[in-house]
């Protein structure tokens, strides 16, 4: 029987911005290439179909 040795998924690329704002200095702005890695006990997802552990890539993304 196959098992799951290590449970990780993420997603790559994600870009991160922030902007600063300030009437006397001028606005400046902070931009960050990331990428988010989840680790868990996922292996329910894999053995039972249960995906209720599961977040979904596009919800990395997007929050």
């Amino acid at each position: 029987m196959a098992t799951v040795a290590e449970n990780r998924y993420g997603k790559e690329g994600v870009r991160l911005v922030r902007v600063h704002r300030s009437p006397y200095n001028g606005n400046t702005f902070d931009e960050w290439t990331v990428r988010v890695l989840i680790e868990g006990d996922f292996n329910s997802s894999y053995t039972d179909a249960d995906n209720s552990k599961v977040l979904p890539t596009d919800t990395m993304k997007n929050t």
